[in-house]
């Protein structure tokens, strides 16, 4: 019993610790929810949590929040936080009315929000249909510059970043992990659906269950109504009708292979070699698109153990 009490207290603050690198306070049910690596039922954390020597050497408390001892600061940036991840939902939700007509797209979710800052780019993953990952990603890409929405080299606020896009025949990410992937493990449980008509967001989630080995009492998203985008019944004839018009177009599956080979030619070819080099990073095939260049999965992961090494190691 005093060994896994201790288990749990480490688990705790390596938790905080890593959320401390996104200037991200946490509360204790979010603690509970995200608890690396040991399974704890809500009441003994909360009970550790309030009695713990070891953890208030650590810790600090401000109303509802723990955070590291010296990172008060970062309590207030909690709700600029809640006020971003707000506006770029609604910034989404306007963005997905001008696409989800088109029939390949089964899901769009907003990625990365556990730091979203006012003035961030807001990054998407959107599933598609099985053999149908070039022509949507053609088409979204398309109605994005129409619109000036996707993000520019010297535009990024608020502009839409669709960099990951997975056909549906391709849910299971854990072969794209590296080793001990932290920041990969809560990309995935942060993920917020915002357009889900066919309800993918649990297929995704049961597709990759070994994120319960990683994150042992994380529990699926229950998402407020008013954050999703709903298909009324004129998008869901559209979409209908633009299916039997791609099916025909798509035969053979012709047009898939066309835009293929378009998007190809035109991508840069420093994406291309990435890709080749196999770094997970870059992804280039039919089933997944993974367009994240500037990849600081690696850099978190040895600013979080080298932060956790400063922290275990004060007095």
């Amino acid at each position: 019993m005093n060994n896994n009490h201790h288990n749990i207290e480490k688990s705790i603050l390596e938790t905080i610790v890593f959320f401390d690198i996104f200037n991200y306070p946490l509360t204790s049910f979010e603690i509970w929810k995200y608890l690396f690596g040991v399974r704890v039922d809500l009441g003994d954390l909360i009970e550790i949590l309030e009695s713990s020597s070891f953890l208030k050497k650590k810790l600090d408390r401000q109303d509802a929040y723990f955070f590291l001892k010296g990172r008060s600061n970062i309590v207030e940036e909690k709700t600029r936080h809640y006020l971003a991840q707000y506006q770029k939902i609604k910034i989404l939700q306007k963005v997905i009315r001008k696409i989800y007509f088109l029939p390949g797209i089964q899901m769009v979710a907003l990625c990365n929000n556990f730091f979203y800052q006012s003035k961030s780019d807001i990054d998407i993953l959107i599933i598609t249909k099985t053999k149908n990952i070039w022509m949507t990603r053609f088409f979204v890409v398309l109605i994005l510059h129409l619109f000036n929405l996707r993000i520019q080299e010297n535009d990024t606020e608020n502009k839409i970043c669709p960099s990951f896009f997975l056909s549906e025949d391709a849910l299971d990410l854990e072969n794209i992990t590296l080793a001990d992937d932290y920041y990969f493990y809560f990309w995935l449980v942060y993920l917020i659906p915002v357009y889900d008509p066919r309800n993918y967001y649990h297929k995704f989630l049961d597709a990759n269950l070994f994120i319960k080995k990683k994150i042992l009492n994380f529990q699926p998203r229950i998402n407020n109504e008013k954050l999703i985008v709903e298909n009324n019944i004129l998008i869901k004839v559209i979409r209908k009708f633009l299916d039997v018009i791609f099916s025909f177009l798509n035969k053979n599956n012709i047009l898939e292979k066309f835009l293929k080979n378009l998007q190809l030619a035109k991508m840069p070819k420093n994406l291309k070699k990435l890709a080749e080099e196999k770094n997970k990073k870059v992804i280039i095939n039919d089933h997944i698109l993974k367009f994240h260049e500037n990849d600081r999965r690696e850099y978190y992961r040895d600013l979080y153990i080298k932060k956790l090494d400063q922290v275990f190691l004060e007095k």
